[in-house]
């Protein structure tokens, strides 16, 4: 009888010492699709220090876009509060409405933000490989290509690039990175664009009114000396905030 349950004891610790072992083999298969084991046994993911990577190039650049309305690098600005706020619509002549300076103003500063993140991926990259390198393993990789979406409260940013990581029996592919970041520069460009709609079509936009009317934003206006009027844009929720510069419907000294 004693023989027996010994016999049945051991036979339980084998079947547990299976399923334990079974696990852990299944642990480190799913693991190992995407995060790399070094031989110090640290884990390193590509994946995780691009995303990183790409986000704080984002959000860095996007602090400075917002004050200056949406670009890195205005051409057409107006200072303020030592800001370069760019026109969004502008007319240097007096009593005529202003001309929108943007008419694709959404596209063109998510161009921008891709265009000066270019840099600063290229660099995600080479960090990458770098770290990749040290680690022993062979890096195998071709040319980048970035895209930006804006979308309501979220900025989305889609890095490509064709990637093979090797090491012994290791192989492994990787032909896309994808990250986004809370931001709303989208929904704050959009009431820019329907403020720089309406100062050309009637050289006047009722911001008071359009924030009762959508509580989320408060808007506030400040003419300069040259009648330019400088809106700043406050998404309340987040915080995020832009200024825009409008110059049109001009009245000369002395009238």
């Amino acid at each position: 009888m004693v023989i027996e349950m010994k016999r049945g004891q051991i036979s339980i610790f084998v079947i547990v010492s299976i399923l334990l072992v079974g696990a852990v083999i299944l642990f480190f298969v799913i693991s190992g699709s995407k995060s790399i084991i070094s031989p110090a046994g640290k884990e390193f993911d590509p994946e995780s220090f691009i995303n990183r990577c790409v986000k704080e190039s984002a959000r860095n650049k996007l602090d400075v876009m917002l004050p200056q309305g949406g670009f890195l690098n205005p051409e057409d600005y107006k200072i303020y509060n030592d800001v370069k706020v760019t026109y969004l619509c502008k007319n240097v002549n007096f009593y005529e409405p202003c001309i929108t300076q943007h008419p694709v103003y959404i596209t063109q500063i998510q161009n921008e933000l891709k265009d000066e993140m270019r840099n600063d991926v290229e660099a995600c990259f080479i960090s990458l490989d770098e770290e990749l390198g040290q680690r022993n393993y062979q890096v195998n990789g071709g040319d980048f290509d970035i895209e930006v979406i804006f979308k309501t409260g979220i900025v989305e940013i889609l890095v490509y690039r064709d990637m093979q990581i090797s090491k012994n029996d290791y192989s492994r592919d990787i032909n896309s990175f994808s990250t986004s970041l809370s931001n709303h520069i989208y929904d704050i460009a959009s009431v820019a664009n329907e403020i720089a709609s309406q100062e050309a079509k009637y050289c006047y936009f009722e911001y008071v009114g359009f924030s009762l009317l959508y509580p989320d934003f408060d808007i506030r206006k400040d003419t300069m000396s040259d009648t330019t009027k400088i809106y700043t844009i406050t998404h309340k929720p987040s915080g995020d905030k832009m200024n825009i510069a409008i110059r049109g419907c001009a009245i000369p000294p002395g009238f």
